[in-house]
């Protein structure tokens, strides 16, 4: 107990110090005091924010990014939502380029189940993976962008394009029948057109299919396109 008691006291002064020196603007020291805090007590987040903070201002980016990350990992794990947003907002406004931030961030907005806020981060993610991102970064952004949105044609109409410049003809089948399957039920719609269209690209021997992409056709009054199949 008494060993715990002056480990206590030693943090506390240390604190202490650490405002002192950030009232004078003395960065360097106010960081020194902090850093020996961590080393007593690593998991006072708290201080290990602060300490983020200080190198970010100091241009130390790498550093603080990495005591960042860890701040916010743990605040998510431990179901910490709000603070972890919190957290991530700071590393995006230190590097708002850096799309694993902006993932992280809609990842945790999706556990709040703030999927507007989700969807807007996983947007800024997809929209630079178009320009820079591999086919496997494409591929998986835009399936965290339909499972908010199941029944988005728009996302299904991407993912099934990447797949097919993927090669893998079956992936994209697939994204077009869980569209199908998430329409159907709702009745003739101009989505589940689409989605039998695309499906029946890959499956035209599959009379099942031909005959309900035949009557989706009569239905909208297209009996040309009904006579082809």
């Amino acid at each position: 107990m008494a060993g715990n008691g002056k480990v206590s006291r030693n943090k506390a002064k240390a604190l202490a110090k650490a405002q002192q020196y950030l009232q004078k603007n003395n960065i360097d020291r106010a960081l020194r005091e902090l850093l020996t805090v961590v080393q007593e007590d690593p998991k006072d987040l708290r201080t290990r924010q602060k300490v983020a903070e200080l190198m970010a201002r100091q241009g130390r980016n790498r550093e603080a990014m990495k005591e960042f990350t860890l701040v916010a990992e743990t605040y998510r794990h431990g179901g910490f939502f709000p603070k972890a947003v919190s957290i991530y907002k700071q590393m995006i406004r230190i590097e708002p380029d850096e799309m694993a931030h902006h993932l992280a961030l809609g990842e945790v907005y999706q556990q709040l189940a703030h999927m507007s806020d989700a969807m807007d981060h996983f947007n800024i993610v997809a929209q630079h993976y178009e320009e820079k991102g591999t086919t496997k970064d494409r591929v998986k952004i835009y399936q965290k962008l339909s499972a908010i949105v199941p029944e988005s044609l728009e996302y299904a109409e991407k993912l099934a394009a990447i797949c097919l410049q993927d090669a893998d003809p079956q992936a994209a089948f697939e994204v077009w029948k869980n569209l199908a399957n998430r329409l159907a039920p709702k009745g003739p719609s101009d989505g589940l057109l689409r989605a039998y269209e695309g499906m029946h690209k890959f499956r035209s021997d599959d009379l099942e299919l031909t005959r309900k992409l035949a009557d989706l056709y009569l239905d909208r009054s297209q009996p040309k396109k009904a006579l082809e199949k």
